[in-house]
């Protein structure tokens, strides 16, 4: 957690590990808030790779939304069993990163609670972070 004293505040809100690109390695995915200290509240997604010396380096951030309401993240692997079905992971899916929140519609004011419910799913090809599903 730190505080610049200009743009606000990031905080860690909640980082999970597992092997994004089944090198045998553990990866994380890291859930930060950055509140802007204006209007603001910012959700970001950082995910990591062990590189082969075992040091994590970023490969992308992606941006989530303002003012969400964050429910889960998780990156699927052997024995993982869906948060939102409760049906066991498919092996195909093993590596997967999945991001559940609820956001805005487009007619929602930003003083509404956020009412719908997003998952985003990424997974991890050639180095590189992709978006592969965003129901």
């Amino acid at each position: 957690m730190g505080d610049n004293g200009v743009d606000g505040k990031v905080s860690l809100v909640v980082a999970v590990t597992g092997d994004l690109n089944k090198d045998g390695r553990d990866d994380r995915a890291v859930f930060l808030v950055q509140d802007s200290a204006g209007s603001g509240v910012f959700y970001f997604l950082n995910v990591f790779l062990h590189d082969r010396e075992s040091h994590l380096r970023l490969i992308g951030e992606e941006f989530l939304g303002d003012r969400i309401k964050f429910d889960f993240v998780d990156i699927y692997k052997q024995g993982s069993v869906s948060s939102i079905t409760g049906v066991a992971i498919h092996p195909d899916d093993y590596g997967q990163l999945v991001v559940a929140f609820s956001t805005r519609t487009n007619e929602q004011s930003f003083a509404d609670e956020p009412t719908l419910y997003l998952t985003k799913n990424w997974k991890v090809k050639a180095g590189k972070l992709n978006l592969t599903g965003n129901y």
